[in-house]
């Protein structure tokens, strides 16, 4: 999966971007097995730091989860948290209705 980081008014230190790739790739990879691709934003927003996850996690899904705290890394965690919600919740929309298809044409048949 290949994911963007861009920072607004913020360094994005070495330490930062593999937090950031470790913890992007062990939301996604749990829930859809061949993501596309992922954008992180970083801001500065007066004292405290902001975060924006942006996933395209398959053809046709995109995902967005945002968090802020007072330092980068705590702001990836509050989004990345959102992110790893909207994806469970996601894939648990997209099982559900297969479920259901398949046991409606099974009862057609």
């Amino acid at each position: 999966m290949k994911v963007t980081l861009s920072g607004k008014q913020v360094d994005i230190s070495d330490k930062l971007r593999k937090h950031v790739e470790d913890g992007v790739a062990a939301s996604v990879d749990k829930y859809f097995s061949a993501p596309i691709s992922c954008s992180v934003a970083f801001s500065k927003e007066g004292e405290d730091f902001s975060a924006e996850i942006t996933v395209h996690p398959a053809k046709n899904i995109v995902l967005k989860g945002s968090g802020s705290a007072a330092d980068p890394y705590s702001a990836f965690d509050n989004a990345n948290e959102h992110i790893a919600t909207r994806l469970r919740r996601h894939k648990t929309k997209l099982s559900a209705h297969t479920v259901s298809y398949t046991h409606l044409r099974a009862h057609e048949t």
